[in-house]
């Protein structure tokens, strides 16, 4: 059974929609694995969000400061060890220009390589 021992958070991804525009646009990607997503939309436009550069995933609604939180490990169901979104996964995003930020921070459960000395 998959037994994780740390949590390890991925840097905050965050993004200007001043510069959002109808096409996909590169947030960032994730170090780890993502085990808990959380997404918020401080600004005043709707995004949406892709982890292909091609297809809507997620959407965030404009003026929505309310955290939407996308837990893989408890959605992982009872046919899997565990459910992570894969280390290096990319977040697009796109919408109208607008004012304020949408943002992303994450959560991984990770095993650290344990280090003995010599």
């Amino acid at each position: 059974m998959y037994q994780s021992n740390k949590a390890q958070f991925n840097t905050l991804l965050s993004f200007d929609t001043d510069s959002l525009s109808s096409s996909y646009q590169l947030v960032g990607t994730f170090t780890y694995p993502v085990r808990i997503m959380i997404g918020v939309n401080g600004s005043n436009v709707a995004v949406t969000v892709s982890f292909d550069g091609t297809n809507a995933h997620a959407y965030f609604g404009a003026s929505n400061n309310t955290p939407q939180e996308f837990n893989f490990g408890t959605a992982r169901g009872n046919s899997a060890d565990a459910l992570d979104l894969p280390q290096g996964t990319p977040v697009y995003v796109k919408g109208s220009a607008g004012t304020g930020l949408f943002t992303v921070s994450s959560v991984s459960a990770i095993n650290p390589t344990t280090q003995v000395p010599l």
